[in-house]
Formats: structure tokens, sequence, C-alpha cells
């Protein structure tokens, strides 16, 4: 196989329902089957409820192996992990608590403007001093306990955008792999529709031609051994009539046939239009900005 050269590497896994980040060690030999059952004790996801796209949208084959999908030599190649359970649960958004409510310290020249109109009361600078002390620590306090609060913040933002990029690749992932179903459901129908019309084509032909033998058949006479007293040819054992009954009846079932998928083209034709103008109003979701709030 072509990525049997391909030595073994870490492949970055994010299980889409908790954004979860996960580093598979896997070699072009090993198969997804064997995959899907170490993620199984890992994650705890059962092995029958995982599904494993990668970023293009293509679904990893429990029965190949991890050479059969080049894209996945890319170090910056990503598998997403979907739990069909978590899917089909569809669980409410976690709601991060933020901290809220902490006032921002004061600056030095308000702390100043405090203590300055009772400065004239006080004969000795070192009790201003002191006083000044007192309440420049109590800001510096304020100012700590901000800070603190503001960096827990910003790390409950990052890792909230974080699992949001994990999520949206997912979704991303999903869409392309659900395009190349349709994709291929298009490619069936139109192989169908081809076929059936060259069907109809060629049972026209037959029908005419075997019209035309009608005629010609009180001309042939059987052979000996087929004859039934004086019935010679095969119009004398059975009536024209009932042969062009049958024929008619064939061709008009023939006739609904055709009918009946010309209706189911123009049906699917209708869908297909749908989808398509569906399809052009999505866009690529641009995650730029994400990455640069990560930086």
């Amino acid at each position: 196989q072509k990525g049997a050269m391909w030595g073994r590497a870490a492949i970055k896994l994010y299980v889409s329902n908790s954004g979860e980040r996960i580093n598979v060690q896997a070699s072009p030999t090993d198969t997804i089957a064997s995959l899907i059952h170490r993620l199984a004790e890992e994650t705890k996801i059962p092995t029958h409820a995982q599904i494993l796209l990668t970023s293009d949208g293509s679904t990893l084959n429990p029965e190949d192996r991890v050479g059969n999908y080049p894209q996945l030599r890319d170090p910056k190649a990503v598998v997403y992990l979907f739990d069909r359970n978590y899917i089909f649960r569809s669980p409410s958004p976690k709601q991060v608590k933020v901290a809220v409510g902490i006032n921002p310290p004061k600056i030095l020249t308000e702390c100043l403007a405090a203590i300055e109109p009772r400065s004239s009361d006080h004969s000795s600078s070192q009790e201003l001093l002191e006083r000044f002390k007192i309440q420049f620590d109590g800001h510096c306090k304020q100012a700590r306990e901000f800070e603190r609060c503001c960096t827990e913040s910003k790390m409950d933002v990052v890792r909230i955008l974080q699992e949001l990029e994990v999520h949206l690749g997912s979704l991303d992932a999903a869409f392309y792999n659900l395009m190349n179903h349709r994709g291929s459901m298009v490619k069936m129908f139109d192989e169908f529709f081809s076929e059936f019309t060259a069907i109809v084509k060629e049972s026209s032909t037959l029908f005419d031609n075997f019209e035309y033998d009608l005629g010609e058949l009180r001309n042939v006479e059987l052979h000996p051994a087929l004859r039934i007293g004086n019935k010679t040819t095969l119009l004398d054992m059975q009536p024209e009539g009932r042969l062009r009954e049958t024929l008619g009846k064939c061709r008009s079932w023939r006739d609904r046939l055709e009918k009946s998928v010309v209706e189911l083209r123009a049906e699917f034709d209708e869908i297909r239009e749908e989808v398509k103008k569906e399809e052009g109003q999505l866009k690529r979701v641009d995650l730029s900005w994400l990455k640069r709030a990560n930086s």
C-alpha cells in the first residue's frame, strides 16, 4: 500500500461532545477497528457508538488500515470522534460561570485626592504617609484580586474558545461527510436513470420487432414433432389476437413504468435544485478570529 512507508506517528483526535484533545499513536498497518477499541477504553465511548471523521468529511472504515488514508500523514491532520448516543441525546450547552462584579482598582491620583483634603489637619507628615499607606495597601489588595479574577476569566474564555473551535471543526467535518453522501446519491440516481432509459429504448425495439414477426408467423410451419393435429403453425396453436393482447399489456406496463420514472426524475431534480440552493447559502466558517483570540 502507498502509505506503508509512513512510520508510527501521533494522530490528533478531538472528542466532539467535550472538545477534549487526544493524541493517538498509530502506524499505517494498524486497523481502524483496533483504533476504535483503544478509543473505547480511553474515552468510555462504546465501539458501536463511535463515528470517526476526518476534517474533509471522510468516514474512517473499521475494515481499513490507517495507511489507507494518506491525509493522516499530514502532521496537522485532525480526526473528530462523534458519540452517536451524545448526538441523539442532544444535551443543552454547558453554562460557564465567569466571575463578575469586581471593581477595577482606583488609580494613584484618586487615592491622593481622597487624602489631600484632610492633610491640613495633621502636622505630622509621618501620619499622613501612614494613612496613605493603609489606603494604598487596600487598593493594591483590590488590584491583585482583580488581576486574579481577570486571569481566571481569560483562562475560561480561552477554554471556551478552544471547545468552540473543536465543535465548529466537528460540524465542518460532518457537513463535508453529508455532502459526500449527497454526491454519491446524485451519481447513483443519474446512473439509474441512464440505464433505465437504455432499457426502455431496447424494449421498444424488441416490441416493434415482435409485432412485425407476428405477421410472418403464419408462413412459418412448425417442426413435425411439434405439430398437433391440423395445427401446422404457431398461430394455429396460439391465436394471433391473444398474442397481440399480451403484447399490448406489455407495452402498457412499460409505458406506465416509464411515466412513473419520469415523475420520479422530476421530483428528484426538484429536490436536487433545493439542496443546491440551500448549499449555496452555506459558507465555510471563518475561524481566523478564533485563532487570534487563542493567541
